[in-house]
C-alpha cells in the first residue's frame, strides 16, 4: 500500500510508478481505486491503464469503470454493474467519482 496521509503524495506516488513503469507495483496501486479521496482514486486508476492492468475479477473491473467515468463500458457490462454503480452513487461521500 502507498502510505501517506497527504492524497495528492498517494495520488502522484501511484501515477508516478505507472510511468516509471513499475509493474509490480500495481498490487499497492489498485487498492487505491477504494481511496477516500477522489484525486487518488482518478490517479490510481489512470496508472493502472498506464500499467494495462487487467482486474481480477467483474466486480474490480466495475469498480474501475467507476472511478475512471467509462460509462460505455459500464453500459456494456449491463445489469451485474448496476448494483455497484447504486452503490456508489448512495454513498454518503459527496466526492464518491
Amino acid at each position: 500500500m502507498i502510505l501517506s496521509q497527504d492524497s495528492g503524495v498517494r495520488g502522484h506516488a501511484a501515477y508516478a510508478l505507472a510511468r516509471l513503469k513499475v509493474t509490480k507495483a500495481v498490487e499497492y496501486i489498485a487498492p487505491l481505486l477504494y481511496d477516500e479521496s477522489s484525486f487518488t482514486r482518478k490517479q490510481a486508476a489512470i496508472a493502472l491503464k498506464l500499467l494495462a492492468w487487467e482486474p481480477s475479477n467483474n466486480n474490480k473491473k466495475i469498480d474501475y469503470l467507476v472511478v475512471s467515468n467509462n460509462w460505455d463500458a459500464l453500459i456494456k457490462i449491463g445489469t451485474p454493474a448496476v448494483d455497484p454503480l447504486i452503490a456508489k452513487l448512495n454513498d454518503n461521500n459527496p466526492d464518491i467519482l
